[in-house]
Order: structure tokens, then C-alpha cells, then sequence
């Protein structure tokens, strides 16, 4: 399920690229890391309600909730910011690549030792595939 996941997330993440190297070229930094805040949270918002979690967001302890809240600031206001500069820069061809292995990377790590979850060979298998 995890390799499906990885694949998945892979195209999603070819589209979204795609797009944002075209936005990158016509906006400001800080005006493209707002359509993305607001988009992202219109979207985590709808896949509570339509899975029928929302009530989870509530029931979340303050860690979790300032994890979840940290994480995005380091996304969108360090992590974000950079990688649109390289889109400038460098383009799609020459940023996919390392930021899509950078992402596999550190969340097959993360789940591993922040989750607990099993290595298995399929993840860097799967990993390298992409």
C-alpha cells in the first residue's frame, strides 16, 4: 500500500509542479505561498468533513496541534519560499528530480522513526522506482 501511496503522490506531485512553476514566473513569492495556504487548508478542511473527522481536530491534544501548525510554518514559510526560487531558477527539470527524492526520502525516515513503522525493502525499492 505504501508503494501505491509513493506513486500516487508522485504524479500528484508532477502536476502540482507543473503548475507551480508556471505561477512561480507570475507571482510574487509571498502571493503564491498564500493561494497555496489557502488552498491547502480549504483542502485538509473538506477531506475532514467528507471523511467524517472533523471531529478529530477537536479531540487533538495541544502537542499535536502545534505540530501539525509548526510543520506548516516550516513548510510555507521556509521550505516553500525556496523551492520557488529554484523554480525560477532552475526549473522543473532540474528540481523535480531532487525534490521528489527528498520527499520519499525523509518521509519513508520520518515513518520509520517518528511512527514506528517497518522497513520494508519495498520502500526504497518503490523510491528508487519513481
Amino acid at each position: 500500500m505504501g508503494e501505491a501511496a509513493a506513486l500516487g503522490m508522485a504524479a500528484s506531485a508532477a502536476g502540482a509542479g507543473t503548475a507551480m512553476t508556471s505561477l512561480a514566473a507570475r507571482l510574487p513569492t509571498t502571493a503564491l505561498a498564500g493561494l497555496e495556504i489557502s488552498f491547502a487548508t480549504v483542502a485538509i478542511l473538506a477531506a475532514l468533513v467528507v471523511s467524517g473527522q472533523a471531529g478529530d481536530v477537536v479531540g487533538a491534544g495541544a502537542v499535536t496541534l502545534l505540530a501539525v501548525a509548526g510543520s506548516g510554518v516550516i513548510d510555507f514559510a521556509v521550505a516553500q519560499p525556496i523551492y520557488t526560487r529554484a523554480l525560477r531558477v532552475a526549473g522543473l527539470q532540474r528540481t523535480y528530480g531532487v525534490t521528489i527524492g527528498l520527499f520519499i526520502l525523509l518521509t519513508t525516515v520520518g515513518g520509520v522513526v517518528l511512527l514506528g513503522e517497518r522497513f520494508m525493502p519495498g520502500l526504497p525499492i518503490g523510491g528508487a522506482l519513481i
